[in-house]
């Protein structure tokens, strides 16, 4: 079998200041008499037959040469910055320029740019020329980022620099949306220092509100006046740039506006990460409304240190308080209202209900009870579990036991304080199984192992108490146990699976346990 290998990129061809020109694919600096104007780029042959904005790029940041209605930009937004490194920030204009040159340098050579995924790994079967294709395959990744970020720094030097330095205070998908506008009208740029959830919402938007908006921002008109031709409240103006995102899901959601505002005065965290987190949590616990989402507002900070864990949370207790309103509800009342799609939520299982001045102890307590209760009221909790595929096993100063019962799912959810129960169909269906890893009599982790094919494993996800994520050592531990390939013992399949490579699109929905 024929061997191939990488010759090694002529960095000093590739590394024009102005055009840079592989095969198909071009990327140029865009000048007139004024000089540099921006940046452009036309995709090589593996694009073909994608959307016009996918083969043809242009990002402009020269005031004068910006227009109302870009075509050009579909749904691939600027982000205005270098690049860090190659595989973050995917959906921006820069990734795009970053990645297609990547595969334009590896097409030159002959090589397709996934090649590695098939049979041959790194395109080759011999150890030694797989570990120096890959040496030479990341010196072209390093070179296609490089060149992108030098034609990037080229072309960000005809931005104002107050325009530039303000759209970077606002996540990615929002900048160049806020950098336009913010270059057509000084008074806009005031406004987006001020209040920036107002200004990103004149500024992402098209319509007859806009355009009246930014006439009487122009006019000097009080900023109140402006909010509430755009609906939005005034307490909004305490969100930083980057939480607009999470502060335009909760405004959009059925609660209150009265009642929002209010909560926002009275507990919203003054640093960014901690108004996402805070925001997003109140988005979630504004599905169910009531006094939930005022518990949520006081408490959030303290059920999880990251939005992941937050929200995990958040979503748990959620489940146990709709069956506490359900639960105060007549039953003649109930009754009623099950034929219109009001499904039985566990609310016979409630032995005290919710109130908002509840702490978070005895939140976590009364729901790990009721989640407990309402796993083993479920009719097949009597059917055994499929086999465990592993047995108990000790790895440094774990004990890592399999939970081969529903009342030990049940258990360890309640004790951890989280949802396990929720992967109980999955257990039965031979895709996961679960292990607690304990030190002596202290639970640690809960571990989710799913299949990679017919004969391997893999771990889905593995949490602490709360969902909480763990530390990088006792994930090491736990990766070299679920690697010891000669201790597992996979079931067979009755009916054929999916591909393991085909992998669904997340969603909001999917979370820990």
């Amino acid at each position: 079998m024929q061997e191939i290998s990488f010759e090694r990129p002529n960095l000093n061809s590739l590394h024009s200041h102005s055009d840079i020109a592989i095969g198909d694919y071009r990327a140029e600096l865009l000048t007139d008499t004024a000089g540099i104007y921006g940046l452009a780029f036309h995709g090589c042959d593996a694009l073909d037959g994608q959307p016009n904005y996918l083969r043809s790029q242009h990002i402009l940041v020269r005031p004068d040469r910006l227009v109302e209605h870009d075509g050009a930009q579909g749904c691939i937004r600027p982000i205005l910055q270098p690049l860090p490194r190659l595989k973050f920030l995917r959906h921006s204009a820069e990734h795009l320029i970053a990645d297609q040159l990547l595969t334009a340098m590896l097409a030159r050579v002959g090589l397709e740019r996934h090649g590695r995924c098939a049979d041959q790994g790194w395109w080759s079967d011999v150890p030694s020329i797989q570990a120096a294709n890959r040496r030479r395959f990341h010196a072209y990744k390093r070179s296609a980022l490089a060149i992108t970020n030098g034609l990037v720094r080229a072309a960000l030097t005809s931005a104002p620099p107050d325009a530039l330095m303000l759209a970077r205070r606002f996540p990615p998908y929002g900048r160049y949306s806020i950098y336009r506008a913010c270059t057509r009208s000084r008074r806009l740029l005031q406004l987006a220092d001020a209040f920036p959830f107002l200004a990103y919402r004149i500024a992402a938007q098209n319509s007859h509100s806009v355009k009246e908006a930014m006439w009487l921002i122009n006019s000097g008109v009080k900023l109140r006046t402006v909010a509430g031709l755009m609906q939005v409240p005034m307490a909004l103006r305490k969100v930083k740039p980057g939480a607009i995102g999470a502060a335009g899901t909760l405004l959009d959601s059925d609660y209150e506006i009265e009642n929002l505002c209010e909560l926002i005065h009275a507990a919203l965290p003054a640093d960014t990460a901690g108004q996402r987190r805070w925001l997003r949590a109140l988005s979630w616990a504004s599905a169910l409304g009531g006094p939930y989402v005022e518990w949520v507002a006081r408490n959030s900070h303290q059920l999880g240190d990251t939005n992941e864990t937050t929200i995990a949370q958040v979503a748990d207790i959620r489940d146990w308080v709709r069956a506490c309103y359900i639960s105060g509800i007549p039953r003649h009342v109930q009754r009623a209202l099950r034929p219109r799609g009001l499904s039985d939520v566990g609310e016979q299982h409630v032995t005290r209900p919710f109130s908002p001045d509840m702490s978070i102890a005895t939140v976590r307590d009364l729901c790990g009870q009721w989640h407990e209760a309402v796993a083993l009221s479920d009719p097949k909790t009597t059917v055994p579990l499929p086999s465990p595929w592993r047995g108990p096993d000790t790895i440094d100063a774990l004990n890592i036991t399999p939970l081969d019962t529903v009342a030990a799912i049940a258990a360890e959810g309640r004790a951890m304080h989280h949802c396990a129960a929720v992967l109980i169909a999955k257990i039965r269906e031979g895709d996961s199984y679960l292990f607690s890893a304990r030190e002596g009599e202290t639970r640690i982790a809960t571990v989710e192992v799913g299949r990679v094919g017919e004969n391997s494993v893999s771990i889905v996800q593995m949490r602490g108490s709360c969902n909480a994520l763990l530390p990088k050592p006792l994930q090491a531990c736990l990766m070299r146990w679920a690697r010891q390939k000669d201790k597992w013992r996979l079931p067979n399949r009755e009916i054929p699976r999916a591909s393991p490579w085909v992998v669904a699109a997340p969603c909001d929905d999917d979370l820990p346990f």
